[in-house]
């Protein structure tokens, strides 16, 4: 190896570097632009999923509700129309 190869070979590595870095840069950035929107989507599509999830057990209770107090009534109903006849 000659000792004027090593400062070319220096030079060449600084080039590339010089021509790479923006590139990489650029696509970096890029990238982290990109996985911030994925980020922010998956954020979202969890939160409304939860909301649903969120809005289908309370219609879930609203609905057994309704149904118990509509068995109630029914009951308060038959209750009140049946006479009881006593032949003692």
């Amino acid at each position: 190896m000659d000792a004027g190869g090593l400062p070319r070979r220096i030079e060449t590595y600084r080039r590339r570097q010089t021509d790479c870095t923006p590139r990489f840069e650029q696509t970096y950035s890029g990238i982290c632009e990109q996985q911030s929107l994925e980020t922010t989507a998956l954020q979202k599509k969890y939160l409304e999923q939860k909301n649903k999830r969120s809005l289908k057990k309370t219609e879930k209770k609203q609905a057994e509700q309704q149904q118990l107090q509509q068995q109630q009534t029914l009951s308060g109903n038959l209750q009140s129309s049946v006479h009881v006849v006593s032949d003692y």
